[in-house]
């Protein structure tokens, strides 16, 4: 069976290699993958065994920084290595954690990488995200007798019946994780159908809800940012964030209508991966759209623009701060939503569309609330502004909603400290 998962994994990394070079994913070197840094880790380290955590991309870095936040300051000595799979994940990582924690790239799944990565880490636990299963690392993890902990744990319909397909594979590498905090009750059900038993599963809910009541901007710091964006108070402002192709064209279209209507409208557009910033502009160029990178303001002079197309990673959630409403993207398009509790967080109206099944128990709850509008597509989005714009109380109202929706839904991440805790306790 390891023949096979590594004959997998071997093809896995020609596609990957492909994806780097010719379609310039902003994934980790493949160098990298394959060997860790030693001599720069062992020095981190210190002969300790840490606590390893790993976390994919941006958006599962992100979600998971309250729970390393508070690892690292309960648990001060204990030595913490984060690990990604992509660059602008381990560049986000570097920038939000505190000094200390150690961040590496998570090794190809090949059994020679990842035994040698465990050989010089020697983890005490390793925590895994959301929904990811590496059968490699997992089965050498087991091996070692390494306690292995699932947060965020979340399995998607689609992920729930490849699993089924194939229980006799799946089964003994879920069966390795000794504990699964799962996002919502739906998923802790999916697990236990699957084969996992009963006593290893708990409903924590989602780390987001903590993750984006407990971002702040300071005063200073947004007003700077308002200054920066050249916002004035009669201003309305809509930020897109993390869009995926082809929304930025349906924001476009909306923009164009709506300033019709709303000549102090502007409109920033953070799309999910910034590599595709300098094509939007073009597109927005082509379409009578005059707009300006995010980049270009470092200067210190005022936007000029009243489209600012972001070209910069981890500003997203600052711009949240200082918008009038959000509509947060990869919803519009089949991609299954991006995180919308971050504009939440600062108490501004959300609006998505239907496409949100990586977010569906999170859309529920600020749906119910109040502080969230699903939209069908972009005839429906453009409809339900122009209705909104012209009433700011109400936007204000669920704003409000919105916020309360996290508070009564979070210590999320407490409670997985507590059962991660415990779980390094019973294992020794």
């Amino acid at each position: 069976m390891r023949f096979l998962i590594d004959f997998i994994f071997i093809l896995f990394s020609f596609w990957y290699l492909f994806l780097a070079i010719f379609r310039r994913k902003s994934l980790a070197p493949i160098g990298i993958r394959f060997f860790l840094n030693p001599a720069e880790l062992k020095k981190e380290l210190g002969g300790k065994r840490p606590v390893w955590l790993h976390a994919v991309s941006v958006g599962e870095t992100i979600s998971a920084g309250s729970l390393v936040e508070l690892l690292h300051s309960r648990f001060s000595k204990e030595k913490i290595v984060v690990s990604t799979v992509t660059s602008t994940g381990n560049s986000v990582a570097r920038k939000i954690f505190p000094k200390g924690i150690s961040v590496v790239y998570l090794p190809l799944d090949l059994s020679f990488s990842v035994r040698r990565s465990l050989s010089f880490i020697n983890p005490k636990l390793f925590i895994l995200t959301e929904a990811e299963i590496w059968p490699n690392l997992i089965m050498e993890l087991k091996r070692r007798k390494i306690p292995i902990a699932l947060i965020n744990g979340r399995i998607s319909d689609k992920s729930f019946r490849g699993y089924t397909m194939l229980k006799f594979l799946f089964l003994p590498l879920l069966c390795s994780i000794n504990l699964f905090c799962m996002r919502t009750q739906e998923d802790a059900s999916k697990v236990i159908k699957l084969g996992v038993p009963r006593e290893r599963v708990k409903v924590t809910g989602s780390t987001k809800f903590d993750l984006a009541l407990s971002y702040k901007l300071d005063e200073t710091r947004e007003e700077n940012l308002r200054r920066k964006l050249n916002i004035s108070d009669k201003d309305t402002v809509m930020v897109c964030g993390s869009t995926h192709k082809p929304e930025e064209k349906i924001i476009a279209g909306i923009f164009l209508e709506l300033s019709k209507e709303y000549h102090n409208l502007k409109l920033i557009v953070a799309p999910r991966h910034i590599e595709r910033a300098a094509r939007i502009k073009k597109l927005y160029d082509a379409l009578g759209l005059p707009s300006q990178f995010y980049s270009s303001l470092a200067s210190g002079e005022p936007a000029s623009k009243r489209i600012i197309i972001v070209d910069k990673i981890g500003v997203l959630r600052d711009l949240y701060a200082v918008c009038t409403l959000a509509f947060v993207g990869g919803s519009l398009t089949k991609h299954g939503g991006q995180n919308f509790l971050e504009p939440a967080g600062f108490k501004k109206a959300v609006f998505f569309g239907k496409w949100i099944y990586n977010f569906k128990q999170e859309a529920k709850l600020l749906i119910e609330s109040g502080g969230a509008i699903m939209v069908e597509n972009g005839e429906d989005l453009k409809e339900t502004l122009f209705r909104l714009l012209a009433d700011k109380k109400k936007l204000k109202i669920m704003g409000e909603a919105a916020h309360a929706a996290l508070e009564q839904n979070s210590g999320t991440t407490l409670k997985n400290l507590e059962l991660i805790q415990n779980l390094l306790e019973v294992t020794g």
